[in-house]
């Protein structure tokens, strides 16, 4: 993909600068205007229709700045490209001034080749076109968790790049168009694992009621080097009540009309809109530990998951344990009280999750041997193989009060 730039600096040096670091990059076509934004406002509003992506160096005692950036984002209806390029000590609150106007991004001077190529990929349209030949919505995996720490983000991101079917799950050119969606608005870290680019999509939607359409993810999308397109979580804190069921709804109305698989990583907190994502998902994956704190408050979370859905599919996924030969007594304890199988283990590894979460990339890339790996595809494989796979309620008689703590020393040995 060919990028079209116009870069206005009234400065030469910077100019120069600029224009050095966009000569490392193939795909760019640089057009330079040695003048301010401001005073060639009329120019851009015709350059920024056609579709070229506007990058400025900022002047901090242009009282007309912010203005002009207001100006030409209302005159052509796209404010996702532009970028100003500003001084290392400028103040938050004109980076905020600038943002709120419309600039997609604020990079501080000197600019580098690799920075200038993360902005021109996040404001890449992501392709969003139904699956072809897709006779059903796509499949909504969602990933809890029971404390923080468990290990969901790390589920959520290995499960998605799994489901793919890219490693020797399913055949070769049969792979799937795969969505995760970071719905921990406040601590979410799925940008981070991937390495990709967070944004305020999120924010947006929140702050200003968007309920969002094919067009909003086309932008709001990022896709990952191993070829999964992610919504991340908003860079800046946001009420997690800020967002509504009907925007949730719509969300995921419009991510399975494109995707094979969308899989959400939930906040531990319980807020109304997480009632939308339950009604809405096919699987519900619960990720804890089996102490005795952690498989109480699954318990709870089940309960209140299932209050207006009492029929949702939950896969219980034990993390940081190796599935043992022999199950303890605790594990009865708390498939017992749980009402249902411990489904899945996942056993600690945490070398490759370690150089995994570094590197910015899925486990898979780092180990495909690795015993973590080989679990979560397994997980995938079941995913994939038993469309309509739920779980099995083992008899009503599971009580909080009778899972106690472990009693033998072969209870208490597990990881």
């Amino acid at each position: 993909m060919t990028h079209k730039i116009t870069l206005f600096a009234k400065d030469a040096g910077d100019a120069d600068s600029i224009a050095a670091a966009f000569s490392g990059l193939d795909g760019v076509t640089l057009n330079r205007r040695d003048c301010s934004l401001t005073v060639a406002n009329g120019t851009a509003h015709s350059l920024a229709a056609s579709g070229e992506i506007l990058l400025f160096r900022t002047d901090h005692s242009d009282p007309n700045e912010i203005g002009a950036v207001r100006e030409l984002v209302s005159a052509t209806d796209n404010p996702s490209k532009i970028i100003a390029v500003s001084d290392p000590d400028m103040p938050l609150s004109r980076v905020r001034q600038l943002m709120d106007a419309g600039v997609a991004e604020v990079l501080p001077m000197p600019v580098d080749a690799a920075t200038l190529q993360r902005s021109l990929d996040a404001l890449k349209p992501t392709p969003i076109a139904p699956v072809v030949g897709a006779s059903k919505r796509g499949r909504v995996i969602t990933v809890a968790q029971s404390r923080g720490g468990v290990g969901s983000t790390t589920l959520a991101v290995n499960l998605a790049d799994a489901l793919q079917g890219k490693k020797r799950l399913v055949r070769k050119g049969d792979s799937k168009r795969v969505a995760v969606v970071d719905l921990d608005l406040q601590f979410g870290g799925i940008a981070s694992f991937l390495d990709v680019e967070a944004n305020d999509s999120m924010m947006r939607m929140a702050t200003d009621n968007i309920v969002p359409d094919a067009t909003f993810l086309s932008q709001a999308l990022v896709e990952s080097h191993g070829g999964l397109f992610v919504l991340t979580a908003p860079t800046d804190f946001v009420p997690l009540e800020a967002l509504s069921r009907e925007q949730i709804d719509a969300l995921i109305d419009h991510l399975t009309l494109n995707f094979d698989f969308v899989v959400i990583d939930l906040p531990r907190t319980l807020v109304h809109w997480v009632q939308a994502v339950l009604n809405r998902s096919d699987q519900l994956l619960l990720v804890t530990d089996s102490t005795v704190p952690a498989i109480r408050q699954s318990k709870r979370l089940i309960t209140a998951y299932q209050e207006e859905n009492p029929t949702l599919p939950i896969e219980i996924v034990i993390n940081h344990e190796a599935k043992p030969l022999i199950k303890g007594r605790h594990h009865a304890q708390a498939a017992k009280l749980l009402e249902r199988e411990l489904s899945y283990w996942l056993p600690s590894d945490p070398k490759p999750a370690r150089e995994a979460l570094d590197r910015g990339v899925p486990l898979a890339a780092i180990s495909g041997r690795s015993r973590l790996t080989k679990a979560i595809g397994k997980m995938a494989q079941d995913i994939q193989s038993n469309p309509d796979a739920a779980s099995v309620p083992t008899p009503p008689n599971g009580d909080i009060a009778t899972f106690t703590s472990r009693q033998t020393k072969e209870e208490s040995s597990h990881v």
